[in-house]
């Protein structure tokens, strides 16, 4: 969940910053992005018979289908976690010609277009979701995940609390809070947020570091 944060920085850069309690600051900033972007991938996976044998499986399941749109869109998730993401977001796009109020396909497509770096059609399709199914955690989550990409760190914010409102246990929307908290100057709401991250995951090492950095630096 939390792969991909980044731990490296200039030290001379971070020692001089950190006099003055900024150093965390410029470092959640600049690592931050590269999280969302991972928290948006499914998983990282080998390419193996595994997974050709999944492709194989879904694509004459779609095939087959009947006019039915679920095997398209399973197809999609095969194609999505072996890196095709086109052709994932072709098969998405079929599930939803035969069901356009099919919430999971178009979840799945937003997710898609945002790791393509296709941000506005993500947001289009997440925000549809939430037209029809207001209380969907992922899109929720995934939309804060486009606009924090976008740099819309307010609607980001809004995206995130709706989350973890629904849904209070989502680490990973509590920790992305916790970094636009950081990125905003907003040092107690990022530390509420990341004493929760604990509270739910006490082995969480990087929420670790980050708590103390800010409370060493609290007034």
């Amino acid at each position: 969940m939390y792969t991909g944060r980044m731990e490296k920085m200039e030290k001379k850069e971070k020692k001089e910053d950190k006099r003055n309690g900024n150093g965390i600051f410029f470092e959640a900033a600049s690592y931050f992005l590269l999280a969302v972007i991972v928290l948006l991938s499914l998983a990282t996976y080998d390419r193996n018979r595994a997974f050709e044998n999944d492709l194989t499986l879904w694509e004459d399941a779609a095939s087959k289908g009947g006019g039915k749109w679920r095997p398209h869109n399973n197809f999609g998730l095969a194609l999505e976690r072996a890196g095709q993401l086109d052709m994932a977001i072709e098969e998405y796009g079929e599930a939803l010609r035969l069901e356009y109020g099919s919430i999971e396909p178009r979840v799945n497509r937003g997710r898609a277009y945002a790791m393509k770096g296709r941000l506005n059609d993500a947001v289009m399709d997440l925000k549809m979701v939430l037209f029809f199914a207001p209380g969907q955690v992922e899109a929720h989550n995934n939309l804060g995940n486009v606009y924090a990409m976008l740099g819309r760190a307010d609607d980001a914010i809004t995206e995130y609390r709706e989350a973890v409102k629904l849904r209070p246990g989502l680490l990973s929307a509590r920790f992305n809070l916790a970094m636009l908290y950081m990125k905003k100057g907003m040092k107690e709401e990022a530390i509420g947020e990341l004493e929760t991250v604990l509270r739910l995951n006490p082995g969480d090492g990087e929420a670790r570091r980050l708590l103390d950095e800010l409370r060493a630096v609290r007034p």
